[in-house]
């Protein structure tokens, strides 16, 4: 039987660690670019921030998040449901 006890329920909290090694497995396998730029996302930087940085264009940085979206979407959708 499962109980809404929060942190302190044992099969929610299984879940839970399942759930985040799922989301650090597939950004693991992001492309490192990929990866850098998730990294400043998460950080709230703008792709406009985010190119300053890296030294590339907007449109790359765009394309390079859009691109990690999707992957994570397709990989973590199953894991998820």
């Amino acid at each position: 039987e499962l109980h809404s006890e929060g942190y302190g329920n044992p099969e929610e909290e299984l879940e839970r660690q399942f759930r985040y090694d799922a989301l650090h497995r597939a950004i693991d396998e992001l492309t490192p670019r990929q990866r850098e730029v998730m990294r400043y996302s998460l950080q709230d930087l703008s792709p406009k921030e985010i190119s300053d940085i890296s030294g590339e264009a907007v449109g790359v940085i765009k394309l390079r998040k859009h691109r990690a979206l999707k992957s994570l979407r397709e990989k973590l959708l199953p894991v998820l449901q």
